[in-house]
């Protein structure tokens, strides 16, 4: 049996959450075996905030962490993703994050030493929770996904889930054209661009530089109930309008709301996980598409294939697999610091396991 930490500050959560609902959102870890701890202090860094949830870690066996709320509920890591000797080697500069992202993996951390031991997720809208149940609607499909056209990579690494259908590519398939029965799956696979402060828009893009916008909120099924999601889209998993590069510590976020993201309308819609980046995402452009992105989720989409939770398919993909391989091309420091700043962007929103 799975047993998870779900970790909260009821005390940042009752600004938006009435009493009762805090009351239900504990009944409903409770009643599917799990542990709750909610007194996070509502003004907790992270430092903090990963201190109380290490003590719990340490108290007890868990499968996994799931944060309820989003950054101004339990907030992420600023991380830096580069050691000492790569800052020195290349121009941060050359990245639209500084290689700085938001990371949620340190809340999985149980001995200190910056590294998760189990996997993490965060559920932004901790309502989702109380109905979830990750059944999937007989009439889905088994997967479904969307590509640009410059990323080819994409089709081999779509193989791996269950199913026929095939991927489809943009510009050929747009927003307007594009209806949201066509990704009502139980996976869905998404290669588009992203831009940081444009959650709610993914581009397409042609052979004669045109970027037609692929995805909107419109074109997210109505009824997601336990989908899961990897989206290789620059900033697909960014939940708040700054970027981690850019902030100063302390000074307050704005959290984004699902009309204006494409992940959180799908989780809104009732998808169990959506796996993405919190920064600009480094997809291979040429042959044989080896390295940045593409190893992570070929790993991440053979696991999930096989069944395994997305939380958990995340983390053995990044720390089993894609860590070790660092850098996949050798190609300088440059390639080394884009890899690793795609081991720590990935994060799990959603609940990320199937509960019963």
């Amino acid at each position: 049996m799975t047993t998870l930490l779900f970790a909260t500050s009821a005390e940042a959560l009752s600004r938006t959450a009435s009493r009762d609902a805090i009351d239900g959102l504990r009944a409903a870890v409770a009643a599917q075996g799990h542990q709750i701890v909610d007194g996070i202090p509502a003004a907790a860094s992270c430092s903090d905030a990963s201190s109380v949830v290490r003590h719990w870690l340490g108290a007890d066996t868990f499968d996994g962490v799931v944060l309820l709320g989003g950054y101004d509920v339990v907030p992420a890591e600023r991380l830096d993703v580069l050691n000492a000797t790569l800052r020195r080697n290349i121009d941060a500069s050359s990245d639209p994050d500084r290689f700085v992202v938001w990371s949620d993996d340190i809340y999985g951390d149980e001995d200190g030493d910056g590294l998760p031991e189990v996997p993490v997720s965060r559920s932004p809208d901790p309502r989702a929770l109380v109905d979830s149940t990750g059944n999937v609607g007989a009439r889905l499909s088994l997967r479904a996904g969307l590509r640009n056209a410059q990323r080819a990579y994409a089709d081999a690494l779509f193989q791996a889930l269950p199913g026929n259908s095939s991927l489809m590519t943009s510009p050929l398939v747009t927003s307007d054209n594009q209806e949201p029965c066509s990704l009502a799956a139980s996976h869905v696979y998404l290669v588009l661009h992203g831009e940081w402060d444009e959650g709610g828009k993914y581009w397409g893009q042609g052979p004669d530089g045109d970027y037609p916008v692929a995805l909107t909120p419109a074109n997210v099924p109505s009824d997601c109930s336990g989908a899961t999601v990897l989206a290789g889209c620059c900033w697909g998993g960014l939940i708040v309008d700054q970027r981690a590069g850019f902030t100063t510590p302390g000074v307050a976020l704005s959290v984004r709301r699902a009309s204006d993201s494409v992940g959180l309308t799908f989780l809104a819609r009732g998808a169990v996980s959506y796996i993405s980046s919190t920064g600009a995402n480094y997809s291979p452009t040429r042959p044989p598409y080896n390295y940045n992105c593409a190893p992570l989720h070929e790993a991440i989409l053979s696991r999930l294939a096989q069944g395994m939770p997305p939380a958990r398919a995340l983390f053995e993909a990044k720390y089993y697999d894609f860590a070790l391989g660092i850098p996949h091309r050798d190609s300088g420091s440059l390639t080394e610091a884009c890899e690793l700043k795609t081991l720590h962007q990935y994060t799990c929103l959603g609940v990320g396991w199937l509960l019963n």
